[in-house]
């Protein structure tokens, strides 16, 4: 279970699944987080459970970081106030004042860039703001796409595949096996939850409830 920062540098040898729960924003961001899984060489798969919501909730992040002039202005106001220009010290200068911590840090890059300007600013978010939604929709259409999945994947970072026809392990178009992820065995019961007291007393080893915070 995990956040999308997933993708950020978990290095677990041993992850045989990686799902999403939602489709992620870009291809870029998806490769890098379904990357994470079977690292030792061993098979493991990534599933995508997807909704037609998904589209308007990734569309509503992105344009959540865009901010209106009369924002720009007030935040340029902050910055140009201040003689820090140490990122995480500005940063949570910004914070303090009610911006989001995404707005936070790509204004105080395009600020020690050099874009000052209201102009300037509001350009260069109105640019990200439209990379971010075409690959957004880009990869979209990808997976609304009746070919191999795992083709078009590669294909979109100009890389070509090579399918291997004695195993049928490639991507839910062209068919795959799953018998080696399923479950052998009975799984451990889960106790019955009398209490929410007693059960973090057990979860963290406290000895009696007056202990309980």
């Amino acid at each position: 279970c995990s956040t999308n920062a997933f993708g950020m540098g978990v290095d677990k040898a041993d992850i045989r699944y990686v799902i999403h729960f939602h489709q992620p924003q870009t291809a870029e961001a998806f490769m890098q987080e379904i990357g994470r899984a079977g690292r030792d060489g061993k098979p493991s798969i990534s599933i995508l459970l997807r909704a037609p919501g998904d589209i308007e909730l990734q569309q509503q992040i992105i344009q959540m970081e865009y901010l209106a002039d009369h924002e720009i202005s007030s935040i340029l106001s902050i910055l140009t106030a201040t003689e820090e220009r140490d990122e995480k010290k500005l940063r949570e200068l910004l914070i303090s004042h009610g911006v989001s911590e995404t707005q936070a840090r790509t204004v105080i890059h395009l600020f020690l860039s050099g874009k000052t300007s209201i102009e300037l600013m509001t350009q260069e978010l109105s640019h990200r703001m439209e990379l971010k939604l075409d690959k957004m929709y880009h990869l979209s259409a990808l997976l609304e796409q009746k070919s191999c999945l795992r083709e078009s994947l590669l294909s979109y970072f100009s890389e070509a595949y090579k399918p291997d026809h004695t195993q049928n392990q490639c991507c839910s178009r062209c068919g795959i096996d799953l018998t080696a992820y399923e479950q052998k065995g009975e799984g451990n019961k889960m106790e019955q939850f009398d209490n929410w007291r007693s059960e973090l007393n057990r979860i963290f080893g406290l000895q009696s409830e007056g202990e309980l915070c």
